[in-house]
């Protein structure tokens, strides 16, 4: 992943905070290993990724939008990785739904 172009990306459509705070949560997604439970219980690894995001983040007002906006990055990737191929065209972040319906007990 080239955090310079992600930072860049969400920078254009939100703030540079929010752009800092996204690229700090997927480093945070990236480092979230995989356990033998997350394999039996659906959702369990989302929410611990969320977990981590918001231990780390807590101060930020919008750690929601960034957490919505975390698990876009993949598909953004992917958009601008096939930009051509098969009619494929970047997309941006406003345009790619989001996973916000996963909720955190707090």
């Amino acid at each position: 992943m080239n955090y310079n172009r992600l930072y860049a990306a969400v920078k254009e459509e939100y703030s540079e905070d929010i752009a800092l705070s996204v690229c700090i949560a997927f480093s945070i997604h990236m480092q979230t290993k995989i356990e033998e439970e997350d394999l039996t219980d659906s959702g369990r690894y989302q929410k611990r990724i969320e977990e981590n995001i918001r231990d780390v983040l807590w101060e930020n007002d919008d750690i929601d939008l960034i957490i919505d906006l975390e698990s876009r990055v993949y598909q953004w990737d992917i958009s601008n990785a096939l930009n051509g191929l098969g009619g494929c065209k970047p997309k941006l972040f406003k345009e790619i739904k989001g996973i916000s319906s996963v909720n955190v007990v707090e």
